[in-house]
């Protein structure tokens, strides 16, 4: 794979992004097979897609009409909650999902007004037209209650201890089982 990563691509031009599909399975081994792949990509600089979704999923995403397709993006600011807002900003430029629309989920650490202006502001520079909506619980169970009904949820993720953890420090191959269809990104070299 590392092999494969590093000459992927025409002259200058070079991958980075590398799209997985999600660990469906429980196998303990295949998940750590898993982990060390992802990990060997992001050690090259690369960003990393992880995709989730399965046949119930992929069915409910294709009943669902262009026009009340939903982006739920959860915001974390960092490159990775970036490079998620930005994947769910060319989503809306495919014909697929030209009326999508995009929702950024937020937890506030301090003072919830000046959180929704500086993400507005944010938004507004980047000529991004979302929906912010803040969560007062920051917390997976939060997300997932706020995430049931949307179309995809894009996530950031992380690496830690050899597992793929999600925002909130806790298992993110277990939590996109809970959630819709899932893209959960991890941003490379900056």
């Amino acid at each position: 794979l590392p092999v494969i990563v590093q000459t992927f691509g025409i002259g200058r031009l070079r991958a980075n992004v590398v799209l997985f599909g999600w660990p469906e399975s429980e196998d303990p081994e295949r998940a750590e097979t898993y982990v060390s792949a992802v990990r060997e990509v992001a050690r090259l600089g690369v960003s990393v897609m992880s995709l989730s979704t399965d046949a119930q999923r992929w069915q409910r995403f294709t009943d669902t009409p262009t026009r009340d397709r939903r982006i739920d993006v959860w915001w974390e600011d960092n490159d990775s909650g970036r490079l998620a807002l930005l994947a769910a900003y060319l989503c809306t430029r495919d014909p697929e999902w030209g009326s999508a629309r995009i929702r950024l989920l937020a937890c506030p650490d301090g003072d919830p007004r000046d959180l929704r202006a500086s993400l507005a502001t944010m938004l507004d520079d980047a000529r991004i037209d979302a929906e912010v909506r803040l969560l007062a619980a920051p917390n997976r169970e939060a997300i997932i209650a706020a995430t049931h009904d949307s179309t995809i949820v894009f996530a950031p993720m992380h690496l830690r201890r050899g597992t793929i953890v999600d925002p909130f420090d806790g298992d993110m191959i277990g939590l996109a089982g809970r959630l819709p269809m899932t893209a959960a990104f991890h941003a490379g070299s900056p």
